[in-house]
């Protein structure tokens, strides 16, 4: 169990691995990290979302078959990257997202997201 500093618990760890993705993750709308390290001093690399026309387990695929991000395709010792989820509404996962992407923008996330940006998103 992965816990954020506003105490939601994420479903996962789990190794970022297409057999481990296709059986862990939700066919489900949401919003999921990819973490290195590990526990407890797990670090966010990076964090995206899964909104309307599209699944966490998609989402997550499609990184870990290095397409949808360039930082993440280009991984090296894939055993020490992780990956956890939170399973909610397209709203939710955009707020915090750019949450996230605004106060502590994790590494591998290399475009600029402001839009939905909301300073208090401790309710969700």
């Amino acid at each position: 169990m992965y816990r954020d500093n506003f105490g939601r618990e994420w479903k996962g760890p789990y190794p970022f691995e297409i057999p481990q993705i296709n059986t862990q993750a939700p066919q489900a709308t949401g919003i999921y990290m990819v973490l290195f390290g590990s526990e407890p001093s797990f670090q966010e690399g990076y964090i995206g979302i899964a909104t309307e026309n599209n699944t966490i387990r998609a989402r997550l695929s499609a990184h870990a078959q290095g397409r949808s991000n360039w930082g993440l395709g280009r991984i090296t010792q894939p055993d020490m990257w992780k990956f956890v989820f939170f399973p909610c509404d397209s709203q939710t996962a955009r707020q915090i997202e750019s949450y996230v992407t605004s106060t502590k923008k994790p590494p591998l996330n290399v475009k600029i997201e402001r839009m939905n940006f909301i300073p208090n998103i401790t309710v969700h």
